[in-house]
């Protein structure tokens, strides 16, 4: 394996643990309590409630780590051809209305950036790939405000489109965002502190 794509592989671990940890917020798993031990059937019933959440949560996963993807695979074409960040053809390959397509190009490019820096970064471990890159606290936030920015404004341009037939959609797009946000400074203090 290569320096590189150990890296990617540090980098992609990272952000699949951010995605299901998130997912497993946003969701909400369901309890366990005596009751349950007690009453056979009631067992039955949370293991089914189990399963319906185990699955949305990787659904949740799923998506939310398709632009991280599709922002590490540009960079890797990129370092591979030394040629320029092909962003816009990623785009111009989703299906999204056309007011989404903008923010998610600027998404796409807050990733980007992010990855490529921590690709060229010396360091054994995603955390001292992030150390290095970022150095401080306050930079390392930085970053997740450009980044929950960029999301903020796909989310927005987006809104419409996921409202056809749905309630409670600014409900847990607010969720998804303050959520996301308070594990991003939790995790700049993990790391700087």
């Amino acid at each position: 394996m290569s320096d590189l794509d150990r890296k990617q592989k540090l980098v992609m671990d990272y952000e699949r643990k951010f995605a299901f940890k998130l997912g497993e917020h946003v969701i909400g798993k369901p309890r366990m309590s005596v009751w349950m031990i007690l009453i056979p059937i009631i067992i039955v019933w949370h293991m089914f409630r189990f399963k319906r959440y185990v699955e949305a949560r990787n659904a949740f996963g799923k998506n939310y780590l398709k632009s991280r993807e599709q922002a590490m695979q540009a960079v890797r074409e990129s370092l591979a051809t030394k040629g320029p960040l092909r962003l816009q053809e990623i785009v111009d390959r989703m299906q999204m209305p056309s007011e989404a397509r903008a923010p998610y190009r600027e998404l796409l490019a807050v990733l980007a950036d992010h990855f490529r820096d921590l690709l060229e970064a010396e360091g054994e471990d995603i955390d001292r790939l992030l150390q290095q890159v970022y150095r401080s606290r306050v930079n390392y936030l930085l970053y997740f405000n450009r980044l929950a920015q960029a999301e903020k404004r796909l989310h927005a341009a987006l809104r419409g489109e996921l409202r056809r037939g749905k309630k409670d959609v600014d409900e847990a797009i607010a969720r998804i965002e303050a959520i996301s946000e308070a594990m991003r400074r939790h995790e700049a203090e993990r790391l700087f502190s």
